[in-house]
């Protein structure tokens, strides 16, 4: 069986360097496993947590965002119609959305809910209509749990990875396998955590580096929002994930102002719920509970709003830039890390401007964004020199 997404014929995937034109992408389900067939939403990537100058209040943001344009006309967005299905519609699904709808409550707690979740879906961007890929149980493919040996469930997942058919060929799967196993044929883990870490991001990093994917040329910057369930974990225990005020919306500002050559902003995010299928038998005897959090990896009504308002308000403050901006979702991981890694411009809400600029050390890179951001420092496109603000073009 395999796997389309439909792109319009009319218009390219990406601008410059990385143009793929008129063209079907199609992934055979075995590339991946089943239910991780490719589908990339416009050639797009994912994205990591949020919100710069806005601060979670319940059930919605505080700090209102006007959408009237007050100089002109923002530009239309060049970011073709694409079709998107789910291969697993049991756990997977999709939501469509129009962030220009901000203001109107009454629309926006229409479209952010848990009965407007559907299994396709048309971004149609000239008419403001995108889609974003909603993973209600994403409990196994925990990329920076596993690979930094982070969290009391990484082995646990490790496992599922290795166990569960949908995964097989995806980037963990591979590298577990490529581990050394014990007589009993289970993973003989390093009893030193940092240096299986090393190990592990020393393989990941050749790994995505020999991957082909579409890579934004230097004209686009490419913004990561980790969204879902980390907008439920804003309790002071859970630090590695909450994100109750982070300067991002500044940030993604003040990088495309000192850059007036960046054309076009993508935002790139899917919805992870980390709450593992009821259903699977692999849980009869593996419990993903020691994160102890409770019920916060559970959607809902009032997550999938939360999640909504912030994703319009990322939007807005794009459109503001009068800029390109498109909105993209997937599904595969491995294409969004793939992406992010080796984009030119590479931002992740999560992360401070600051931190985005150094590689952390093993303690610090407590989330998926983390990650990212020491990803894209080995393997980004473009050298250093190419990424610098220009002189004289200083934030507003």
């Amino acid at each position: 069986m395999r796997a389309t997404t439909k792109v319009s014929e009319s218009s390219p995937l990406l601008g410059g360097e990385g143009k793929v034109g008129g063209s079907v992408s199609t992934c055979a389900a075995g590339d991946h496993g089943a239910g991780w067939a490719c589908k990339i939403a416009t050639g797009v990537s994912i994205v990591t947590v949020l919100v710069l100058g806005i601060t979670i209040a319940s059930g919605r943001l505080t700090g209102h965002i006007d959408p009237d344009f007050s100089d002109a006309r923002p530009l239309v967005s060049t970011q073709p119609n694409v079709f998107l299905h789910s291969d697993d519609p049991k756990h997977v699904k999709i939501l469509r959305f129009n962030p220009c709808n901000l203001d109107d409550g009454h629309s926006e707690a229409l479209e952010w809910a848990t009965g407007a979740l559907r299994t396709v879906c048309t971004v149609d961007a000239q008419s403001c209509e995108y889609c974003a890929w909603i993973l209600e149980n994403d409990a196994e493919y925990r990329v920076n749990d596993i690979v930094t040996c982070l969290g009391p469930t990484h082995k646990v997942a490790a496992d599922a990875v290795l166990s569960m058919p949908k995964f097989k060929g995806t980037i963990l799967h591979r590298l577990l396998t490529s581990k050394p196993k014990t007589s009993a044929g289970e993973i003989a883990w390093q009893e030193d955590r940092e240096a299986e870490s090393k190990t592990n991001f020393a393989w990941l990093v050749d790994a995505i580096g020999a991957e082909a994917c579409e890579v934004p040329d230097r004209s686009t910057l490419l913004v990561h929002i980790r969204a879902g369930d980390n907008l439920n974990l804003v309790v002071p225990s859970n630090r590695m994930k909450s994100i109750k005020s982070i300067q991002a919306i500044d940030a993604m500002t003040a990088y495309v102002e000192s850059r007036p050559y960046i054309t076009r902003i993508e935002l790139s995010s899917v919805l992870h719920f980390g709450n593992p299928a009821p259903e699977k038998a692999f849980y009869t005897n593996n419990s993903m509970d020691a994160d102890n959090v409770g019920d916060a990896y559970d959607m809902s009504d009032g997550a999938l709003q939360k999640n909504g308002d912030i994703l319009s308000r990322f939007f807005l403050a794009a459109k503001r830039l009068r800029r390109d901006v498109w909105f993209t979702s997937n599904d595969d991981p491995d294409i969004d890390m793939c992406r992010y890694a080796k984009a030119c411009h590479f931002i992740s809400a999560s992360v401070t401007a600051s931190e985005m600029r150094t590689e952390g050390t093993l303690d610090e890179r407590m989330s998926f964004a983390y990650l990212l951001r020491d990803l894209h420092l080995h393997l980004g496109t473009c050298s250093a020199e190419q990424v610098e603000p220009e002189l004289g073009s200083s934030p507003r």
